[in-house]
């Protein structure tokens, strides 16, 4: 047994799939790059417009594990398609307090789509209950494997690292407010004391009184930028910042590499 990370290349007899980019960063990084981790949702694509097809059905089907958020409409999908066992999808959901949301991601049983904010893994805080998760579910298939628990526990202090920094810069910055499109980081803004205004509304263009609402907060709060989604078009938001009179800003909550992400998104909302 080695103790140290190092890829070893694809072992094409375990293949792990992920639902979306953060959480194959999680996977890859506790598991050292040494298996295919798959991943359903790739980058830049908007996981509400996503349905697993029947290829990727195939594909996850041979999978050893399947790791999921556990909370957007397409992995509820997914698990309703697949067969009657299914102890290899893990729900890197269980342990985080869920909070209630108003995005289209997810629905509720009478289809309403103001139930629970599935954007669990935009906050380190969370990220790290999803890596043990994450390891946990690893661990039992190599109960042995030195190298993946130091890997765990390395990806565990990079959490924590970003953590204080984002911490450190929130607290000597006088911006506590911001205003994003589509509402994808209530948990980060939740977990480090931010206030986030969002645009949309379970999942739809905001009216005219919720605009002007948004606008005379921002303005209230001196607030110069509107954060948007990669995956949504610059044009949908566009309109909208000049009307606010702020600067819209690309961010991309959906990043392979969610924890430098969440640095940089810090970076703009506290205008460092």
């Amino acid at each position: 047994m080695t103790t140290s990370c190092h890829n070893y290349g694809n072992n094409a007899g375990t293949v792990f799939t992920a639902s979306i980019p953060p959480i194959k960063y999680l996977v890859e990084n506790i598991t050292c790059g040494d298996f295919p981790v798959e991943i359903l949702v790739p980058d830049g694509a908007n996981p509400e417009s996503y349905s697993p097809s029947p290829s990727q059905i195939v594909q996850v089907e041979d999978s050893k594990l399947i790791f999921t958020s556990g909370l957007i409409d397409f992995e509820k999908e997914l698990v309703s398609r697949l067969p009657a066992d299914k102890g290899n999808i893990i729900d890197l959901s269980k342990g985080v307090a869920l909070k209630a949301g108003s995005c289209s991601h997810s629905t509720d049983a009478e289809g309403h789509t103001h139930s629970i904010d599935p954007h669990i893994w935009t906050s380190p805080k969370q990220l790290k209950i999803m890596a043990s998760n994450t390891y946990e579910a690893i661990s039992r298939l190599f109960p042995d494997s030195l190298k993946y628990r130091d890997a765990y526990e390395a990806l565990l202090r990079r959490l924590d690292a970003a953590s204080e920094t984002i911490a450190g810069k929130i607290a000597v910055s006088p911006t506590r407010t911001f205003v994003i499109y589509h509402p994808a980081l209530t948990y980060y803004a939740d977990d480090y004391g931010l206030v986030q205004i969002a645009l949309e509304n379970e999942g739809k263009e905001p009216s005219a009184i919720h605009m002007e609402q948004v606008i005379r907060e921002a303005q209230k709060e001196r607030i110069g930028v509107l954060l948007y989604q990669k995956q949504f078009p610059v044009t949908a938001v566009s309109a909208v910042a000049r009307d606010m009179n702020v600067v819209p800003m690309e961010i991309d909550p959906l990043a392979t590499d969610i924890i430098s992400e969440i640095e940089r998104i810090t970076d703009i909302i506290t205008g460092r």
